[in-house]
């Protein structure tokens, strides 16, 4: 179909950063003189050559309004941001290392390589997973129970207690609160189902995998909880951005996010030796990416920032 469109048209594409992998772009028409991209997450610091791939065929950028823009022309709502530290197990943290070796010899051979990129994708996987979140949301019901419509982004492991996600939904449920798992196995008619009753206060709270991370508008939504994030901007900027949009008597919008941290004992850390405690203040610097973006405009940056180098004071 794409390559019917004439000259004369314009070629706009929403969620421009779907149609930018090598395979797809390659589908864009070439036939059209006015081509205008939108997008929320055009790239990460690793992809440049997407960039490069946007400006050549829609060219330079021509437009930007940001986060900042929206939140001061009261486009998008203010929000606190409460990041949640969570350590990993013994076990967790030596898998971690141990897969980290592998990795360095692995890159050593082939970077490129099949073996490394599911090395990569094990070592990803323990962060998250962490056991420990699950610990940590449990001891969290007063703020649960606070708010009128919450989403939980959970992780997708299953292990011998169970899925990941059941674990969290049951968390819930025993606190007497309302809640639905919103995913994949889910159809577009249950799906609606689901929508329309959380919209409407009959379910409190939403539990999800990835499935709501965009296309999915709920203005009311007043609370998220992150309990499973990748590294990747593209993924919390969306899910930032669903729990800022604007609703009748919303004031505020609150995020909590599960940040795991390899270790928060002082002792502990003093006795490790050097790539370990290398190798832990990496894992740090990568989940804290995540919290200066979204501390950066959030009411309550102070407090989050002060906390924060506390963390980085440990690992001195």
């Amino acid at each position: 179909m794409l390559y019917k469109i004439k000259r004369d048209y314009i070629f706009c594409v929403d969620e421009m950063h779907h149609f930018l992998s090598p395979k797809i772009s390659k589908l864009l028409p070439l036939n059209t003189d006015i081509r205008l991209g939108l997008t929320a997450t055009l790239y990460n610091e690793f992809e440049e050559d997407i960039l490069n791939r946007v400006k050549n065929y829609f060219g330079d950028i021509i437009y930007t309004f940001s986060l900042n823009d929206a939140i001061e022309n009261n486009c998008l709502t203010r929000y606190y941001y409460y990041p949640i530290f969570v350590e990993l197990t013994n076990e967790e943290m030596d898998e971690y290392i141990e897969l980290t070796s592998k990795i360095a010899k692995q890159a050593l051979i082939d970077e490129k390589s099949e073996t490394l990129k599911v090395l990569l994708n094990q070592r990803r996987r323990i962060i998250f997973n962490a056991k420990n979140k699950i610990r940590v949301f449990s001891t969290m019901k007063s703020e649960i129970k606070k708010y009128k419509r919450t989403l939980i982004y959970c992780g997708d492991k299953i292990d011998d207690d169970g899925k990941f996600i059941n674990k969290v939904n049951r968390i819930v449920y025993d606190m007497g609160i309302t809640t639905h798992t919103y995913t994949s196995e889910l159809s577009n008619k249950e799906r609606e189902v689901v929508l329309d009753k959380f919209k409407k206060g009959e379910i409190n709270v939403l539990t999800a995998i990835r499935c709501l991370d965009e296309g999915v508008n709920i203005p009311s939504l007043d609370c998220a909880f992150i309990l499973s994030s990748n590294t990747d901007s593209k993924q919390f900027i969306q899910r930032r951005g669903r729990i800022l949009r604007k609703a009748p008597n919303k004031e505020y919008a609150y995020i909590y996010d599960f940040i795991v941290i390899p270790s928060l004992d002082i002792e502990t850390i003093n006795n490790l030796d050097y790539e370990t405690k290398r190798v832990q203040r990496k894992i740090i610097l990568k989940e804290l990416k995540r919290v200066y973006e979204f501390a950066s405009l959030c009411e309550n940056n102070v407090s989050v920032l002060l906390e924060v180098s506390k963390i980085i004071d440990l690992y001195k």
